[in-house]
């Protein structure tokens, strides 16, 4: 039987609560994932993930990832996660990785960090139990999208409040234009344009002090729209026909957790891998 300990990796990233959100997304990016253990110097603290970072009111160039926790936290993220033990089977990973909506968790053993758990490697391993099984039998037929010329600030929205890094765009008739990703939002100069930010009359006249407000907090609307950070490259797509163990060869290949299932060019369900791993922990 597969155990965490047999699904360890020890090369995870990590970031400090000091550090910038343009600093964590910088590292997250140059290491390829979406997620990371957070850390104030040497004690662990919890994982943020990418899509905690959609939000409109973060400028990732000076607010620090402590603030973004914090704001999490009033948003009842998940954060403070389980950690797993190294001799937990793949029911039990399964089950904690549903219940935390996370990417990653941590192997603790004696208080000593020993790496982590990826959802998508526990996936890899549950699907052999899916043979045959196609992707519209698991997939949530609820898709949340947007369309082209909707705000950005509801598309992060979307994608903070659903915890998925890729939101479906479709055009007026329905049709699937392209793709708007966490990643696309946050590397783009046009949300963080410092001209639109403002301190507010309150915080002015405390002078800082115990204001409530955030260094950083970006406090205007965004009302760009979608249709300029919509990208067809980064879509990850399939019929509802694609069996289970394609789609999440599918995901792993491209880096995403989310699959969008398409029929005669229009969206009609998303597949995570927290669907394929919350059945698995029901069986």
């Amino acid at each position: 039987m597969t155990s965490a300990q047999d699904l360890l990796d020890k090369n995870y990233t990590r970031i400090d609560v000091e550090d910038t959100v343009g600093k964590l997304f910088g590292t997250l990016k140059k290491n390829r994932v979406s997620s990371a253990l957070v850390f104030r110097k040497e004690t662990y603290l919890g994982v943020i993930e990418k899509h905690f970072l959609a939000h409109s009111r973060l400028d990732p160039a000076v607010t620090k990832v402590k603030n973004a926790v914090k704001k999490r936290s009033r948003a009842r993220t998940p954060f403070f996660v389980p950690a797993l033990k190294p001799t937990d089977d793949l029911h039990t990973m399964s089950k904690l990785f549903s219940a935390s909506g996370v990417s990653q968790l941590p192997v603790i053993e004696k208080g000593k960090i020993l790496g982590v758990v990826h959802s998508d490697d526990v996936a890899q391993e549950v699907c052999k139990e899916y043979a045959g099984v196609t992707c519209d039998l698991l997939a949530s037929t609820k898709l949340k999208v947007c369309r082209l010329d909707d705000p950005v600030s509801s598309a992060m929205k979307t994608l903070s409040s659903e915890g998925i890094d890729h939101l479906p765009v479709i055009d007026r008739d329905g049709t699937l234009a392209g793709i708007v990703s966490t990643t696309d939002l946050l590397r783009s100069g046009q949300l963080w344009d410092t001209d639109s930010q403002r301190v507010p009359g309150a915080a002015q006249h405390q002078g800082f002090k115990k204001s409530g407000y955030d260094h950083g907090e970006k406090i205007s609307g965004l009302n760009v729209p979608v249709k300029n950070f919509t990208s067809k490259k980064s879509i990850c797509c399939a019929p509802p026909s694609t069996k289970v163990k394609d789609a999440i060869t599918q995901m792993r290949k491209a880096g995403v957790h989310t699959l969008i299932l398409v029929k005669n060019q229009k969206p009609v369900g998303i597949l995570t891998v927290k669907d394929i791993l919350n059945d698995y922990a029901k069986s």
